[in-house]
């Protein structure tokens, strides 16, 4: 299973710009508090990570977010984009696995989930929504976000292609 550091390694350098362009953008609470916490982190003032182009600082939070340290940090990131630019993906996705939930917010996941039953989601979402997958990945990003989880134990264990996520980060 891939843990949040691991997803934004093996993602595109295009989508993992995405993330932060729209974080950026259209969520500017989480991207403060990435900023913050990578200042922290790289042991470095806010101000200086704020100061730099844009393209340089992405770039090096791109490189910082795939190593295991950042875990925390990259699951955030990638939580926040999923609630604020997909929330209406992740709630069909979580009613056709049956899960309940409040506006996307999960509190209990089920320990396994079928293959079938996790498969058919997915292609629902592949045949149904209006989102454009080529801009980002396959929903089997989806798999690895645990919704509104904290940990990066996998939410979904029984999936059986989810060693495969790789291949959709182009």
């Amino acid at each position: 299973m891939l843990t949040f550091h691991e997803l934004m390694g093996f993602m595109s350098p295009k989508m993992a710009n995405q993330i932060l362009d729209d974080t950026q953008t259209n969520n500017k609470d989480v991207y403060r508090a990435l900023v913050v916490s990578m200042a922290q982190v790289l042991k470095a003032r806010p101000e200086f990570l704020s100061r730099q182009p844009k393209e340089r600082r992405h770039k090096n939070f791109v490189q910082s977010l795939s190593k295991p340290g950042f875990e925390e940090h990259a699951g955030n990131l990638i939580r926040g984009w999923l609630f604020k630019e997909h929330k209406e993906v992740l709630t069909s996705f979580l009613e056709k696995l049956e899960i309940e939930h409040e506006e996307g917010m999960v509190d209990d996941l089920p320990e396994t989930m079928s293959d079938e039953k996790l498969n058919g989601a997915i292609d629902m979402l592949l045949e149904n929504t209006t989102v454009n997958w080529s801009r980002y990945t396959s929903p089997r990003l989806m798999h690895r976000t645990k919704i509104a989880g904290t940990t990066s134990t996998p939410c979904l264990p029984t999936m059986s292609d989810c060693n495969s996520v790789a291949e959709n980060f182009t």
